[in-house]
């Protein structure tokens, strides 16, 4: 039933978006239906030991992520799709104004608006690059591990993932499991940021919970998602110094990207001051490799501008996922037209 009512979806949406989500979808089909039971993997003798324990490891990833944190429960992540001749698995384009912090949006039928556009060819993606790029957008193309269909599809893992640290590979299931739990349609940023939240902090509890406080793998997650808070006030303030730039009213467009590159470059320099910091030195070793401009920045922004909310919520809920999830469930029929407003209303009223 999931596969013919993707498929309508895909042949109704094709007619209005060109042979975009056809060409998505045509990659979607082909590793979705190459993908074995991991349990049938699990059981062939030809399986090496060291795959077998990453898969008892997803087993209890996903199991963990339904009875302590409430996520919803599908066939996702009970599949595994080979992917020899890669080591990600979508290519995702960014685009903003030069001069603002403004987020370009696509905008499909059924699904709403997203702030990004994923693509499973890389020369896809750096043809609509190209062309936002003549328009005069700023433009940034990241890959991508997974990514959720939110229910259209049961997703799977996907083979470079048993690669993955233990730490990473609980982030990523539990993040993309909360976006099948709960997406609200045109909120981006509110999806992106909860499901953001809900990884980082189900992977340090499930790492725990696995391993013990004591354990090399809850000390790196720990580390790391402490980390991400240096590297979070590190972007927002970068974000902050050119969003004030851009709303300089006496500044021409000219003088406004001149002082734009002023301004990266000072942020290029303070990021070294900031890495000094992390517990995991080469955690973001890769950032001020970058070619940086706006989309860079707002790729960050979209994903973790405010974690502290989320954060307030997960306080008030006595730190307990579970209880924290389902008063974020609670959205779903309420659908707020500013979910984040919502959050700041529900920490007041509860203060």
């Amino acid at each position: 039933m999931k596969y013919l009512k993707l498929l309508v979806g895909l042949l109704v949406t094709s007619q209005i978006s060109s042979c975009y989500l056809t060409t998505q979808g045509y990659n979607l089909f082909k590793y979705n239906l190459s993908a074995k039971p991991l349990k049938e993997v699990y059981e062939d003798k030809k399986v090496n030991i060291d795959t077998k324990k990453r898969i008892d490891l997803i087993f209890e990833i996903r199991e963990y992520a339904l009875k302590n944190i409430g996520l919803k429960e599908t066939n996702s992540y009970t599949k595994l799709v080979n992917m020899e001749d890669k080591n990600y698995l979508v290519n995702v384009l960014v685009a903003t104004k030069p001069d603002k912090m403004e987020l370009y949006k696509w905008s499909f039928p059924f699904f709403g608006d997203f702030p990004y556009k994923g693509f499973y060819e890389y020369s896809d993606a750096e043809k609509e690059m190209i062309e936002l790029k003549k328009d005069g957008y700023d433009t940034y193309i990241r890959d991508a591990g997974a990514f959720s269909t939110l229910g259209w599809f049961d997703d799977p893992i996907y083979s470079y993932m048993l690669n993955y640290s233990s730490e990473y590979l609980a982030n990523i299931i539990i993040h993309e499991m909360t976006h099948t739990t709960l997406y609200l349609k045109d909120q981006g940023q509110f999806n992106e940021e909860l499901a953001t939240f809900i990884g980082d902090q189900g992977a340090i509890d499930f790492l725990e919970y696995k391993y013990g406080k004591d354990s090399r793998e809850y000390k790196i997650s720990f580390a790391l998602k402490e980390d991400g808070k240096l590297f979070r006030d590190y972007i927002n303030s970068f974000y902050n110094a050119l969003d004030s730039l851009y709303k300089t009213k006496d500044l021409t467009k000219e003088e406004i990207l001149t002082k734009k590159q002023e301004v990266i470059k000072e942020y290029k320099e303070k990021f070294y001051e900031t890495a000094k910091n992390f517990k995991i030195k080469e955690a973001y070793a890769w950032f001020p490799k970058l070619e940086i401009n706006n989309a860079v920045i707002m790729s960050f922004i979209t994903y973790e501008q405010d974690l502290s909310l989320y954060q307030k919520v997960f306080d008030k809920n006595g730190h307990d996922l579970k209880k924290t999830m389902d008063f974020f469930k609670t959205f779903e029929k309420e659908n707020p037209s500013n979910p984040k407003e919502q959050l700041n209303k529900y920490l007041q009223e509860n203060n």
